[in-house]
């Protein structure tokens, strides 16, 4: 009887570390839900690009505003804001 426990037992971990290696390399992190839909992002960065060593600038989305901001060692920069209907198409590929 005791064996059977211990059998159960290692079969019980195991499949949670299954399931745990399935969800990491399926994408799955432990903040979305085990099932149903992805919930749509409230801040979501479009796209991304090096301007120089240390220096980037990214173009944010934020609900139905863009904001194109710079980051580096200094900080940050906002360096335009609009909504999001007023990004020029082809510009990024918009949903």
């Amino acid at each position: 009887m005791e064996s059977l426990r211990a059998l159960l037992s290692i079969l019980f971990v195991f499949s949670l570390l299954a399931v745990a290696v399935w969800r990491l390399r399926s994408g799955q992190s432990a903040s979305r839900p085990f099932l149903g839909r992805r919930r749509t992002r409230a801040v979501e960065i479009v796209e991304s690009g090096a301007l120089s060593h240390g220096q980037s600038i990214h173009l944010i989305r934020v609900a139905d505003r863009a904001f194109v901001v710079t980051a580096g060692a200094p900080g940050c920069v906002l360096l335009e804001a609009r909504p999001w209907s007023e990004v020029p198409p082809g510009t990024v590929e918009q949903q």
